[in-house]
């Protein structure tokens, strides 16, 4: 086999290579059930990075300040993903329209759903 001939299999090996590894897929969020202050909010994540420390935290979105309503840390396991978690909401919230928010602490990747507390 050539030189060249060498080169371009390497390179053409290489090429096959990298289109078969997927790229990181996006977070994402799920929000488990109907929440309430009785229950809580549930919620499962993937896509964060490896033993990863996730922030989660909860936004009231009525009103002008969005104020944080509840949060919670979690780690993520060795493919980036944790299991259904419950979050504790306070006793005084109200039944609206809520921002969850997750957020990597050592990949800064993010995602959030929006849910209503009834």
């Amino acid at each position: 086999m050539t030189r060249s001939r060498t080169r371009r299999t390497l390179l053409l090996t290489l090429l096959l290579l990298a289109l078969a590894v997927p790229a990181h897929a996006l977070p994402g969020l799920s929000l488990g059930g109907h929440s309430s202050v009785a229950t809580g909010l549930i919620v499962a994540g993937a896509g964060f990075g490896g033993g990863e420390r996730v922030d989660i935290v909860v936004h009231a979105v009525q009103g002008t300040n969005a104020p944080v309503v509840a949060a919670a840390s979690v780690t993520t396991g060795r493919a980036g993903q944790f299991e259904w978690t419950a979050i504790r909401l306070p006793a005084l919230a109200q039944p609206g329209t809520y921002l969850v928010v997750a957020r990597g602490q050592r990949s800064g990747w993010q995602t959030a759903q929006v849910f209503t507390l009834r």
